[in-house]
């Protein structure tokens, strides 16, 4: 198989108190394994945003990007895409878990339309959401769609799912997420969900691989891409 290994789902120590593996330990991981690059999804919610970073809002936002930056800066040569898993209103997932909760990956969007908009997303409803990322050009897919605790939200307020969750500390029902994408002619992504130094699961392998989060969309719409799960995405190509 010829290609670029691309990580679709990937939180970083620093963003969220999930997270527990650093920008120099994601970098040497993700290198060791053979990836072209990465696509950073760190958690962005009212929950994270308000008791999680410290300070103005402008303090805040300049926070969440502090990792994502550091991977950007790294001498390895892996490509890092920016991109946010959102939830939306009180709509998150807390201590004690209490309710059903979803998640929405959002790919396309850059680290100045974040800056712009992120506030605002997560003050507002998923139709607010799915008109903006139409104006801009984003795309947004349900994370882990079947996981244990997880609410399907309606088809028209998305492009696609996750259809493949690699992380081994959830119940992802991946192939009901796989026929349930099938089925509605859903756009699909895979990733591994890492938070954790072993939680290396899954690689998108582009045939060409984006230059940026716009062309990233490009890739996504025309799944110009295989899947590659479990141990076979630790494995060179």
């Amino acid at each position: 198989m010829k290609g670029y290994k691309v990580e679709g789902h990937l939180h970083v120590k620093g963003n969220s108190v999930c997270a527990r593996t650093s920008v120099e330990d994601i970098v040497k991981i993700y290198k060791g394994y053979g990836y072209s690059g990465i696509i950073v999804t760190n958690h962005f919610n009212k929950l994270i945003y308000e008791n999680y970073f410290k300070g103005s809002d402008e303090e805040k936002i300049n926070e969440f990007f502090k990792t994502y930056n550091q991977l950007k800066e790294n001498k390895e040569g892996l490509k890092i895409y920016f991109g946010v898993e959102f939830a939306l209103g009180e709509d998150h997932y807390g201590l004690p878990l209490k309710k059903k909760c979803a998640e929405l990956l959002v790919y396309g969007i850059t680290p100045d339309e974040f800056k712009d908009h992120a506030i605002n997303i997560i003050n507002n409803g998923y139709e607010d959401l799915k008109a903006l990322a139409e104006s801009k050009g984003w795309l947004v897919f349900q994370a882990h769609p079947f996981r244990e605790r997880t609410k399907l939200i309606s088809l028209s307020l998305v492009d696609g799912i996750e259809s493949y969750n690699g992380n081994s500390r959830h119940l992802n029902n991946n192939g009901k997420a796989k026929r349930y994408m099938e089925k509605n002619s859903l756009l699909e992504v895979a990733g591994s969900d890492f938070h954790l130094k072993g939680d290396v699961s899954s690689a998108m392998v582009f045939t060409e691989l984006p230059n940026d989060e716009k062309e990233l969309v490009s890739a996504l719409k025309m799944h110009s891409f295989s899947i590659l799960k479990g141990r076979k995405a630790r494995k060179r190509i």
